[in-house]
């Protein structure tokens, strides 16, 4: 309980003074000290009511948007709506689709009338007349066309044959030079130690075959004993 101190005479002093909760000049002084002002209670109890109801209210408006917030969510969440957008979703590319088939159907309409205009009996005999009348000049100009063409293959296949005559043994054989085979075997001779003496030869010429015997065998040709020294 707490302790106030109220003797009295300003000049003096005693132990209780300082011991005290409160200290008070005079006993009355310390009679009100003891005893608030109603009015200043009440004012302060004013005070704090308006203040707590403030924060009470602020607390409220927080908690209405949050409550606000979450029905929002709870909303976009809701199967109902989900199904309801899809409907909407659904019904609009249903009507899409149906415009789209009528424009592609009036569309092909059109083309089909502008077919059968172009596919009159009287159209239809002059374009055919027109191709008969241009059928002439188009043999003719596939024909040069072809021999054109004909001519190009003839030139390429007449230089390739010419090359490979050059390049073949024919025109070896032409220049005077032979093809010595063994007879019965089909690998020509390269080498005279292949022949010993004895041995049947076949001999290609440019023009017809010989057949010879082997007599004698000679290690050099006569082209490399009168070739000159390098």
């Amino acid at each position: 309980m707490p302790v106030v101190s109220g003797v009295g005479h300003e000049i003096d002093f005693t132990i209780a003074d300082f011991v005290a909760d409160l200290r008070a000049p005079t006993p009355s002084a310390a009679a009100e000290l003891a005893s608030p002002d109603a009015a200043a209670w009440l004012k302060r109890l004013a005070t704090d009511r308006a203040r707590l109801l403030r924060r009470l209210r602020e607390r409220l408006a927080r908690a209405a948007l949050r409550l606000a917030a979450a029905q929002r969510a709870l909303r976009r969440l809701d199967p109902r709506r989900r199904l309801l957008q899809d409907s909407q979703r659904l019904d609009e590319l249903h009507g899409r689709m149906q415009r789209a088939m009528r424009r592609h159907l009036r569309q092909a309409g059109r083309r089909l009338e502008a077919a059968r205009a172009r596919l009159t009996p009287d159209r239809l005999a002059a374009r055919l007349a027109a191709a008969r009348r241009a059928l002439p000049a188009l043999r003719r100009g596939l024909l040069r066309h072809a021999r054109r063409r004909l001519e190009t293959a003839r030139g390429r296949f007449e230089q390739t044959l010419h090359t490979l005559d050059a390049v073949g043994p024919l025109a070896t054989l032409r220049r005077g030079y032979a093809a010595v085979f063994v007879a019965g075997r089909r690998a020509a001779l390269r080498e005279a130690a292949q022949a010993p003496p004895g041995t049947p030869l076949a001999i290609v010429l440019a023009r017809g075959e010989l057949e010879a015997t082997v007599t004698a065998q000679h290690p050099h040709n006569r082209l490399e004993r009168h070739a000159p020294e390098k």
